[in-house]
């Protein structure tokens, strides 16, 4: 799951499960991701999606293979996540693990109504502020906004892979 060292760095292999009909959205927290994570000093984090196959591959094969291959996992929830069976799959093989794995709130999700299939026992990471109001969802949040969110969560797994990893 680790890889090779170069320059001090330590290449850490993710993957990101979304479901297709939030494509857009799950687009646009990959770009914020990817512009964070590229100039870390410790860690060369490549965390591939589904979004990345292309035309003529076997996506369930694909899908697998980098299931195998990741150190952690990001879930980008939402009710359509919660519904689409390959997402389910994807998480629960990732909470059945050793694997890190970080859920990110994309769209509201009624946390009391839907089955979460054991993301209950983990922080969902969403947008916090200090006056205490409930936590905001990446599609709630403004530009500004969702790339605090996104720097939280990156702060957030590199704490972990120093932990962890």
């Amino acid at each position: 799951m680790l890889g090779r060292m170069s320059k001090a760095r330590i290449s850490v292999n993710g993957f990101i499960s979304s479901a297709e009909k939030n494509r857009e959205l799950a687009g646009e927290f990959i770009d914020l991701l990817n512009e964070r994570v590229t100039p870390l000093n410790e860690y060369d984090i490549d965390a591939w999606t589904y979004l990345r196959l292309e035309v003529g591959i076997c996506w369930d094969e694909k899908i697998k293979e980098k299931c195998d291959d990741a150190a952690f996992g990001i879930f980008l929830l939402s009710p359509a996540f919660l519904g689409r069976r390959q997402c389910l799959e994807e998480l629960e093989f990732f909470l059945g693990s050793d694997r890190l794995a970080f859920p990110v709130g994309l769209a509201p999700v009624n946390l009391q109504l839907h089955d979460l299939r054991g993301l209950e026992k983990l922080q969902i990471h969403r947008l916090r502020n200090d006056r205490g109001d409930d936590p905001r969802w990446f599609s709630q949040l403004s530009e500004g906004e969702r790339g605090e969110l996104v720097d939280g969560l990156v702060t957030s797994m590199v704490k972990r892979f120093r932990a962890e990893l």
